[in-house]
């Protein structure tokens, strides 16, 4: 302490809350242990913002030897380097959620012949434009479905592990996002695979067995 050796026992180790911004470095141990200890105080007190200067400076006059720690400009400073953060991951969040509808329908473009001829033999066999536009959505909502589970379940295993385990926070999952997340891969996949293979399903049958 302050360069004097004292000796202690370490009997039990406590959980920090490092979330709440308090004091949380103390060290518990019996009465008279750290009488000839070497020390100094501290204490903690909240002000209205816009004060602080001028009570460092009252407090500089009468008690130049104290040591005055903003921790509310602190915490401005990390609030917003967290909230730059968090708008760069949105960002890049937003570029991969586009870059997936790009990809997508694509995907669904590299199809749509073969569509065609399953529209076709659909309507062969008498079934109308718009249930087999309905069986589309079905299908490709079935897979957004599907793909929406994993990348939620994979975001959410990420999230518990870095808070978790490299934070040290605690974590509770946003379940209410997570199904939000799902239900709208599982609409726009649904939607995005109907209006990819718009041309499929205006193709008449006769068009397509022709050129078989």
């Amino acid at each position: 302490i302050q360069g004097a050796e004292v000796p202690l026992q370490v009997t039990s180790i406590r959980t920090v809350r490092w979330e709440s911004m308090e004091m949380n470095f103390f060290l518990l141990v019996e009465p008279g242990v750290l009488d000839d200890a070497p020390s100094s105080r501290i204490v903690t007190f909240q002000i209205p913002e816009g004060r602080e200067d001028d009570l460092q400076d009252a407090l500089a006059v009468d008690f130049p030897n104290i040591t005055l720690i903003n921790v509310r400009q602190i915490r401005d400073q990390a609030k917003s380097i967290l909230e730059r953060l968090a708008l760069a991951i949105r960002a890049l969040g937003g570029f991969t959620a586009v870059a997936g509808v790009v990809i997508l329908f694509a995907s669904v473009g590299a199809t749509t012949a073969r569509r065609a001829r399953q529209v076709a033999l659909l309507k062969t066999l008498g079934v109308t434009r718009a249930s087999a536009a309905g069986m589309l959505a079905v299908e490709y909502a079935l897979i957004g479905l599907v793909a929406g589970l994993v990348g939620t379940l994979g975001a959410n295993l990420l999230a518990w592990g870095v808070q978790t385990w490299l934070m040290r926070l605690s974590w509770e999952p946003l379940w209410g996002p997570s199904l939000v997340a799902v239900g709208a891969c599982a609409v726009g996949t649904a939607v995005a695979g109907v209006v990819g293979n718009g041309r499929a399903l205006q193709v008449k049958p006769a068009a397509v067995f022709r050129r078989i």
